[in-house]
């Protein structure tokens, strides 16, 4: 039951990560989103080999939640600047 609640989580985080990332691609800010997903899939796997030794399996479900999170923030923290004209730097590249 708790494997199935976890992934449950992990793809409302899918959908809501990628509802921002659609939006990001459109408008062609992508040079904060490569940062971010080089940061990810180099922690991915140390942490869902440290959290699978943990808690299990789930722990890797875990670890794909954690940072799916960590890119919806990020990435919704990106849109509403975009949106509202106040992103400079990278988040507008």
């Amino acid at each position: 039951m708790s494997m199935t609640i976890a992934v449950g989580i992990y793809f409302m985080a899918q959908l809501w990560m990628s509802l921002n990332i659609t939006l990001i691609n459109g408008i062609g800010c992508i040079q904060l989103q490569t940062y971010l997903a080089i940061f990810v899939s180099v922690v991915h796997i140390p942490l869902s080999v440290i959290l699978g030794n943990c808690i299990g399996a789930i722990g890797v479900v875990v670890s794909l939640i954690v940072l799916n999170l960590l890119y919806a923030i990020v990435s919704q923290i990106q849109i509403r600047k975009v949106l509202s004209s106040t992103a400079t730097g990278i988040w507008t590249k």
